[in-house]
Order: structure tokens, then C-alpha cells, then sequence
């Protein structure tokens, strides 16, 4: 599959996305259908596009959820029992 960035950063998005959506959705409370045009519309989405390593590589979930919030994000743990917003995150980096 090709992606919009290189395979060496997908562990990286793989990482982060999950960490955004479920932080957005289930911490925050974001309606779903908002929150992921508010993604989309994005800076962070627009370089993970374009294979900024910023924004590929460079923050954390909680820090890339900040920028598109436009306020301090606190850090999350994900454990085991991962909400399915999570792995739409996961999902949404493998595409």
C-alpha cells in the first residue's frame, strides 16, 4: 500500500492517531462527525499528509490534539481496553 508518508513513521502515527480520536471523543467529550472534520481540516492532518516528520514524529498524541484544539491537552495512558475511536485512529494511520 502506498501511503502519504514514508513506512518508517507508521508506528509513529500509529501511535498518535489512536491517542487524538479517543482523547477528543471519550476524555472531552467531541461529537465524532465534528471532531474529525475539525481533524481533517487540520495542520496536523495536513502534514501528516505531506510527511512532515513534525508532525509524523515529532509530538505526541496529546501535544497533536493540542494543535488542532488550540489549548494544553493533558497526557493520556491508553491500557488494554481500547475504546473503538481508538482504533479508528489506528485504522485512519494504516490508510
Amino acid at each position: 500500500m502506498i501511503r502519504a508518508y514514508d513506512s518508517m513513521y507508521l508506528n509513529d502515527v500509529m501511535m498518535n492517531l489512536p491517542v487524538i480520536f479517543d482523547t477528543a471523543i471519550n476524555d472531552m467529550g467531541m461529537d465524532a462527525d465534528e471532531f474529525a472534520a475539525k481533524f481533517a481540516d487540520s495542520d496536523v492532518a495536513k502534514g501528516i499528509e505531506f510527511g512532515d516528520p513534525e508532525y509524523l514524529c515529532g509530538h505526541s498524541g496529546t501535544e497533536l490534539l493540542g494543535m488542532i484544539l488550540g489549548k494544553k491537552v493533558p497526557d493520556k495512558y491508553i491500557g488494554t481496553d481500547c475504546s473503538p475511536e481508538y482504533w479508528a485512529g489506528w485504522i485512519l494511520a494504516q490508510l
